[in-house]
């Protein structure tokens, strides 16, 4: 008995070959002596002990109405669950070759609940008391019943999730589908072409919560901060910045910077008063260059008894005190540490940046070509509550390295034009001998890209400028995931 509990009641059916299993489960929920009701398919193994206990807590200590293993934030156009796994949540168990291999479709959110618009159905569950409606008898067989009971119930207001408390194997192997997957499919689609006043409610997005674990307290020792902005006209993005660094930031030893690069002299008198409200230094330049202007900063206009440099981009808005667990985790690892980033958010929540990792694909003569990706990009929940401790690097959007490191490894290399410039600071700290972390709960979003007249493209020589120095550098090849 995995389950852990004393007063568990068991139905079973033997399904008729011509029965709705829709029609089965109703039953199931009719018949059930508790307001919790589990849904499992015969071929499926408990992986862990005391499931059931936790279930129940779970139910208990929140206000779902529905709990299953896997799922996801998005249903597309035609009804499919999984089109987009950077939007599912949730990990499953199967055997291939006698051995027990798991999908992830997200990283593992223990003691957490994934809030996602609808669940898989090898296993859920449901609070037969919270949910508002039971499954569709329409479905003539034994697809999308779950689908549409889930999405149903959540798009009437029925908080629906996944959890990580318990672990299972399907034994079954995924079958071709067929006609009767279509005619299912066909339903549910009619079923949910347009909500009551007529519009789509397919393609189907859920806005996925933002998990953040234990924040960080604010360091013992505060080294001296400069958080350097580079920034033209966008005086609200730049003002929402600002806020958010002073109205979330805990850090007292800090200073900001803003880099004004050619803003027009109406916008530039409304950053020259914000400045003087919060009392900001502010330098001008004549033109941005992202790698120029921050050297610059750098070289020209610090505090002498600056420690720590904070880059930091004007769209960018912390939802926690980001700056006080950069600094923690800088000075747990001072004598290796490298850069220290953040885990950023887009405005939809979904992730744009959980480090920087390098993806090869070999090709047919052995060669490797490289990629740069950031880690759980567009993802509803790719990224984890655990640092990541040895990433190829983080986004100068918004990243820390102490300014003795960054003076020795030479500054952001300036003949990069647009972009790539951070990347190659990283992966010098690499060969300086240096980790890079990514610390998972310094929280922001970044709303990417907003002021650039070139709205984020990389340029082709500064893409190839950075793919030379891995190549050419036999320390940064094992970052390189193939």
């Amino acid at each position: 008995m995995t389950a852990g509990i004393d007063d568990l009641e068991i139905i079973s059916f033997e399904r008729p070959a011509d029965a709705p299993v829709a029609q089965l489960l109703n039953e199931g929920i009719s018949r059930a002596k508790h307001d919790i009701v589990v849904f499992v398919h015969d071929d499926i193994e408990f992986d862990n002990t005391g499931w059931a206990k936790l279930l129940y807590e779970r139910f208990l200590s929140s206000n779902f109405g529905i709990l299953g293993v896997s799922g996801t934030t998005h249903l597309d156009s035609n009804g499919g669950w999984l089109k987009d796994t950077r939007k599912a949540a949730g990990r499953v168990g199967f055997y291939s070759n006698n051995e027990r291999f798991e999908i992830r479709y997200s990283s593992i959110f223990q003691n957490n609940v994934l809030a996602v618009c609808c669940i898989e159905g090898a296993f859920f569950a449901c609070h037969k008391k919270r949910i508002v409606h039971r499954f569709d008898e329409r479905y003539p067989g034994k697809e999308f019943y779950d689908i549409d009971f889930s999405f149903a119930n959540h798009i009437a207001g029925v908080p629906t999730g996944v959890m990580f408390d318990v672990s299972i194997t399907h034994l079954a192997v995924a079958e071709k589908k067929g006609e009767d997957w279509k005619q299912h499919r066909n339903i549910f689609l009619n079923k949910f072409i347009s909500d009551a006043e007529g519009k789509p409610i397919l393609s189907y997005d859920l806005k996925p919560e933002i998990i953040i674990g234990l924040a960080a307290s604010v360091p013992a020792r505060q080294p001296k901060v400069e958080v350097i902005i580079p920034n033209k006209d966008n005086v609200q993005l730049l003002e929402s910045c600002i806020r958010s660094i002073l109205g979330k930031s805990s850090y007292s030893n800090l200073k900001i910077t803003v880099a004004d690069t050619g803003s027009d002299q109406s916008n530039f008198s409304q950053i020259k008063e914000l400045c003087q409200r919060e009392k900001l230094k502010l330098v001008e330049f004549s033109s941005y260059h992202f790698a120029k202007t921050n050297n610059d900063v750098v070289k020209d206009y610090l505090d002498s008894d600056t420690e720590l440099l904070l880059f930091c981009n004007n769209d960018i808005e912390l939802i926690n005190d980001a700056i006080s667990a950069l600094v923690a985790t800088y000075l747990a690892n001072e004598k290796s540490c490298g850069t220290v980033g953040a885990r950023l958010h887009f405005a939809d929540n979904s992730v744009q940046h959980f480090g920087i990792e390098l993806v090869g694909a070999r090709k047919q003569d052995g060669s490797i070509d490289v990629s740069v990706m950031h880690k759980g990009y567009g993802s509803s929940y790719g990224y984890a509550l655990e640092d990541d401790t040895d990433v190829a690097g983080n986004t100068a959007a918004f990243m820390l390295i102490s300014r003795e490191l960054f003076t020795e490894i030479g500054m952001f290399n300036e003949a990069y034009k647009e972009c790539m410039e951070d990347l190659e600071l990283n992966l010098q700290c690499i060969l300086h001998g240096r980790k890079n972390i990514t610390v998972a709960n310094a929280v922001a979003y970044h709303y990417e890209s907003q002021t650039r007249e070139n709205t984020g493209h990389i340029l082709p020589d500064d893409f190839l400028r950075v793919i030379d120095v891995i190549r050419q550098n036999i320390q940064l090849h094992s970052y390189i995931r193939v």
